[in-house]
């Protein structure tokens, strides 16, 4: 993604600087990734932090972030509160398609990935830890009632 094109695609919300004080390099991410990153921050209308090491760097189980196609970022719990429902609907209507939602307990905020894959088969999941310095325990976000043991 070159520079020129947060001007042309009118992402007004982000700027290349922003992106390399992450660890990528601009020519690593996918410009359709950031159209609709500005899309779901519109429609959410509160900011958006992205994360060190949150696109193409860093240790990510998700293909999606070395293609330049998914994003890990957090919401700021002082500009209101958080509705991980709303936030999974809002970025399915701006066509990511696989979803987590993460939750750290002792700082209390919320994380997301979002990414668009190429074969867009949905994935949605959920993960928490008590500590910061714990590991992620991941659930499903959504589970076929089938298998739910009662």
């Amino acid at each position: 993604m070159l520079k020129q094109h947060f001007k042309f695609y009118d992402i007004t919300n982000f700027t290349p600087e922003e992106v390399e004080k992450t660890g990528a390099d601009l020519g690593d991410i996918q410009v359709v990734l950031f159209i609709n990153l500005q899309q779901f921050r519109t429609k959410i209308n509160r900011r958006i932090h992205l994360l060190y090491n949150g696109l193409t760097t860093g240790i990510h189980k998700s293909e999606e972030h070395s293609q330049g196609l998914a994003v890990d970022f957090c919401l700021n719990k002082r500009d209101g509160t958080i509705n991980t429902s709303t936030m999974v609907e809002l970025g399915l209507s701006c066509l990511f398609a696989k979803i987590g939602a993460y939750y750290n307990q002792q700082t209390q905020m919320y994380s997301f990935h979002f990414a668009i894959p190429e074969d867009f088969v949905f994935e949605f999941w959920c993960g928490v830890k008590q500590y910061t310095k714990d590991p992620w325990i991941y659930f499903p976000m959504i589970q076929d009632p089938k298998y739910i043991d009662i």
